[in-house]
């Protein structure tokens, strides 16, 4: 889905109140999130874990984020949305991390807060190197809602350091 198709969703879903929800580390995902909530006037939330990762490269690829993925962990969130049954199309964007969604993206999709029930997914990621499996992660985390197809980024900084 190019962002023009963004706008064009933008177009139908007049009356439809829009939500992007997003976790980045090396705010390539947080630039592509705020592009599309420029061009959909949609309210922004962003995915933070209650601990913070390390702004160091790799540590958190080869020690941190490889581990939680070998252990299909849950990482904590910091907070939670309240108002999430407020919306009915909602953006999921993270970065690629060992060719997935990072486990905290499923820690946000399975909250227990949460209804994605009904609602339209639209997922988004950034990546170093492919999408891999990471738009399908998020389409599957949320078997009861709809889906748009998803759009992947290419961010030339995703190995950077965060900043």
């Amino acid at each position: 889905m190019s962002l023009l198709c963004v706008l064009s969703l933008n177009m139908e879903a007049q009356g439809k109140k829009m939500l992007v929800t997003y976790f980045s580390w090396s705010n390539n995902t947080k630039a592509l999130a705020e592009e599309i909530q420029r061009q959909t006037g949609a309210d922004i939330y962003r995915i933070e874990p209650q601990e913070a990762y390390t702004t160091n490269y790799n540590t958190l690829a080869y020690s941190i984020a490889n581990a939680e993925k070998e252990a299909n962990a849950r990482p904590a969130l910091k907070d939670t949305l309240r108002t999430m049954n407020d919306y009915d199309i909602v953006f999921v964007g993270c970065p690629v991390w060992w060719y997935d969604a990072p486990m905290i993206v499923h820690s946000f999709l399975e909250c227990k807060d949460y209804d994605f029930k009904g609602k339209t997914i639209v997922p988004f990621c950034t990546f170093f190197t492919a999408t891999y499996q990471t738009l399908n992660d998020i389409v599957a985390a949320t078997p009861d809602s709809e889906h748009l197809d998803g759009l992947g980024v290419r961010g030339a900084g995703s190995h950077s350091e965060a900043t």
